[in-house]
């Protein structure tokens, strides 16, 4: 395997993951639950157990000239990061870059120096990102460990660490991977992290293709045979620490920028995916140069070692339903206008009715004659994938129930008319699946999705369904604010006559709107409700009819794990 040093020979221009300071290490080893000290370090590098990556000289005349000028700068002499690929391509040019694995360990207290009352360290040990795999370990050992001060003199790791016969072959694998991380990453870790920024992408794209992948491979000194090896590796070393378990199949969907939320165990597991990614993601591409043998994939339930990778499946809706926080609605129930848009919620907050949207959605149809099509191929049709054995199709989101209530009037009017307006609707939904799959069982199923409802079995609005005559009047007169207005025995007379020709109540409507005449009837409708309560009579009031009705088929079907037979002989629709 190559010297670090040798990195540097790359023609790299992007670099991804810049070498650590023992306090950056320290730092971000706190951030993943490992609690060490300077002097911890100094330790586990005398007992070669995590030793740095590379050790930069600083130019000591330099720090002194800047030191002598006690000019404003001067008491930052000699602190500098020495971290960025020109910095150590610098140092390396100059004879100041050294490998800690070839050389004995030298203490802080021997690298400090002082300068015209400037005190500095005259090297800097640096650490690779890609070694934070390590803390888990450290973090076990380290209530084992004890030495004695300064510089972590005389390092001993007490009888009762009875597991190093296995955590030293673990940190020396960690180790044989350093190199070859540190020289893949700059290719993968940018897609993996979404750190690249949008105006360096064809730069980024133009830099990779001129980059030869069995050539890198080579330079390593690996075979294909090693990335796919250790990746696998580094997969399973991640399973065994993450204790989030299965929910890792949901930070692997989310937004990159996310990641660094997590903390502990679930970051260290993080870690290894992110590392085991980069291997295998250098992996896909030597099997696309036809270089390698591809990865072996999941077939049905049967699980492979390469399941935990961190490389999104875009499946996120169906992760989400399986973990049951799908934000798509259990049902939608589109109402015909303003009004019974404002007073469904109301009334379902009253019966103590979850109002979220992912339970039950109310949408405002704006007139019996809309056209839903729109609404159906979005909401209700439902994105699947062959089951294994292919007898069955699975939804990768919840299944979305449509129930639209409508005045019993137009295309609404008749029962033989609301059934053909279904059939049309299913017939909607159908066309969204693959001619092969548009079976007479998949269309039963998508038939338990669409329901049709009406306020009365013949004519009439929701007002008129629900509010007398006089009751509708008040509410008229009260949203009125003119200073001459009709007599309320004359807004009774308009709406008897409205009501015996199933006219509108729009036409009654002289001043303000539908909504505003929503919100004076609904102490009028609460207080019937609250009377029909006491009396047992709930079920004659049709806007609670639906309502019982919309929650029943929200409730009806689980969230997860229902499949839709392709056949007959498969199982009843809608299977769970």
């Amino acid at each position: 395997m190559r010297a670090p040093q040798d990195l540097l020979k790359l023609p790299y221009s992007f670099t991804q993951l810049p070498p650590l300071t023992s306090q950056e290490f320290i730092d971000a080893a706190r951030n993943r639950g490992g609690q060490l000290q300077v002097d911890d370090l100094q330790a586990f590098h005398r007992l070669k157990l995590l030793v740095p990556l590379l050790r930069v000289q600083r130019d000591g005349r330099a720090v002194a000239s800047l030191a002598r000028r006690r000019d404003r700068w001067s008491p930052h002499a000699g602190r500098a990061k020495p971290n960025t690929r020109d910095d150590l391509i610098e140092a390396h040019q100059n004879d100041r870059l050294c490998d800690p694995v070839s050389e004995p360990f030298v203490g802080r207290s021997r690298l400090a120096r002082t300068a015209y009352g400037v005190t500095y360290q005259s090297s800097e040990y640096l650490y690779s990102h890609h070694q934070l795999l390590t803390v888990p370990t450290l973090r076990q050992l380290k209530v084992f460990l004890s030495y004695q001060q300064p510089d972590a003199r005389a390092p001993h790791l007490h009888q009762r660490a009875f597991w190093d016969l296995l955590v030293r072959p673990r940190l020396s694998t960690i180790a044989s991977l350093i190199i070859a991380l540190s020289a893949l990453d700059p290719l993968h870790y940018p897609d993996l992290t979404g750190t690249l920024r949008s105006n360096q992408r064809e730069q980024y794209d133009q830099w990779r293709q001129r980059l030869r992948p069995r050539s890198l491979i080579r330079w390593l000194g690996v075979s294909p045979e090693w990335l796919k090896q250790h990746g696998a590796w580094l997969l399973h070393q991640g399973d065994t620490i993450d204790p989030m378990g299965d929910w890792h199949r949901l930070i692997r969907e989310a937004d990159p920028r996310s990641w660094g939320s997590l903390k502990a165990d679930a970051r260290s597991a993080l870690d290894h995916r992110l590392a085991a990614e980069i291997l295998l993601s250098h992996y896909d591409l030597l099997v696309e140069a036809g270089a390698a043998a591809a990865l072996p994939t999941r077939t049905g339930r049967e699980r492979t070692q390469f399941d935990s990778r961190l490389k999104p499946r875009g499946h996120v809706e169906r992760v989400l339903t399986e973990f049951g926080l799908s934000p798509q609605p259990r049902l939608v129930l589109v109402v015909e206008g303003a009004t019974e848009l404002l007073l469904f919620p109301r009334l379902m907050a009253h019966f103590g009715i979850r109002v979220d949207r992912e339970f039950i959605a109310v949408e405002d149809r704006e007139g019996v004659t809309k056209n839903l099509d729109p609404l159906l191929a979005y909401a209700v049709a439902p994105p699947t994938e062959l089951d294994g054995d292919g007898r069955y199709l699975r939804p990768l989101r919840p299944l979305t129930r449509l129930l639209v209530v409508s005045d019993a009037e137009g295309p609404m009017a008749t029962t033989r008319q609301r059934e053909q307006r279904r059939q049309i609707w299913i017939e909607r939904v159908m066309r969204t699946f693959p001619r092969e799959h548009r079976t007479a069982e998949v269309r039963d199923s998508i038939a338990r999705l669409i329901f049709i409802d009406t306020w009365r079995q013949r004519g009439g609005s929701f007002e008129f369904a629900h509010f007398t005559n006089p009751q509708l009047g008040r509410a008229l007169a009260s949203i009125d604010h003119r200073t001459r207005q009709p007599a309320l025995a004359d807004r009774i007379s308009r709406l008897r006559g409205l009501r015996d020709q199933h006219a509108s109540i729009n036409d009654a409507i002289t001043w303000g709107s539908k909504i505003d005449l929503a919100d004076a009837l609904w102490p009028t409708l609460l207080a019937k409700i609250k009377r029909a309560e006491r009396q047992g009579t709930l079920d004659r009031i049709p806007i609670v009819r639906v309502l019982d009705r919309a929650t029943d088929l929200a409730n009806e079907l689980p969230r997860g794990s229902v499949v839709i037979p392709l056949t007959r002989a498969s199982s009843s629709p809608l299977t769970g």
